[in-house]
């Protein structure tokens, strides 16, 4: 099975929810699937994601930028995702990532906190799909997943 690597945008608008950056318990609501058609035509609906959150919680652990040693042989652990905090709405499926008392997850936190950085991305293997055309445009959607990771990266 191929592992693929789709990016979204990441945390939602503090307009829109005030509680999208919790500065007390360093953690951060992200949208981890939006439904949204990406750069390759393809769709993960977020019912695939949620019905992958159950395998994903053995080890809900965040990387930086899909990495899964550093150079220096360290671990790439961020932080790792509440999934008690996960929820499925209607077109997007939203969690909170817990950003580690570490150096490294003290970069990626000033970096998410201050908004240099605002996209994660979803390293999963596609056990379902289908084609179809959405807009005018022919696409493939991702139904079903198995989700192994979830990623802070730069660009999404």
């Amino acid at each position: 099975m191929d592992i693929q690597t789709k990016h979204f945008l990441a945390y939602i608008d503090e307009a829109a929810d005030k509680a999208a950056i919790d500065t007390d318990e360093r953690r951060i609501r992200f949208v981890i699937s939006s439904g949204q058609m990406d750069r390759d035509r393809e769709i993960v609906e977020p019912s695939a994601v949620a019905g992958a959150i159950k395998g994903f919680a053995r080890n809900p652990v965040c990387l930086a930028c899909h990495q899964h040693q550093l150079a220096d042989g360290m671990p790439p652990v961020v932080g790792s995702w509440d999934i008690d905090s996960f929820k499925q709405l209607k077109s997007r499926c939203e969690m909170d990532l817990i950003f580690a008392a570490t150096a490294l997850g003290e970069t990626y936190w000033q970096l998410y906190k201050d908004k240099h950085m605002r996209a994660v991305s979803i390293g999963f293997g596609v056990l379902d799909g289908r084609e179809e055309v959405r807009g005018g445009v022919r696409c493939y959607v991702i139904t079903q997943i198995e989700l192994y990771e979830i990623s802070c990266v730069a660009v999404g």
